[in-house]
């Protein structure tokens, strides 16, 4: 999935490691959602999903926040 270019800045420690791999979660409320992709097989502990609105910030959620939001969405 490309992501667009203010999540993947917001990522770039994970993406210099692991390269630009997001997928898209939904749109809620005018804000799109997407999670970082980490390779098969990496144990990482919990999942980054980062909010955008074109023309804000992107925000960055993790730990038991990013699994809520993930769930919300009624994916893995």
């Amino acid at each position: 999935m490309e992501a667009p270019a203010e999540v993947i800045a917001a990522a770039e420690g994970l993406v210099a490691l692991y390269g630009p791999h997001f997928s898209i979660l939904g749109e809620r409320n005018g804000i799109s959602y997407y999670r970082f992709d980490f390779p098969a097989g990496e144990k990482t502990g919990f999942p980054f999903v980062y909010a955008y609105r074109k023309g804000k910030p992107v925000k960055e959620i993790s730990d038991f926040d990013a699994l809520e939001i993930i769930a919300s969405f009624g994916t893995e």
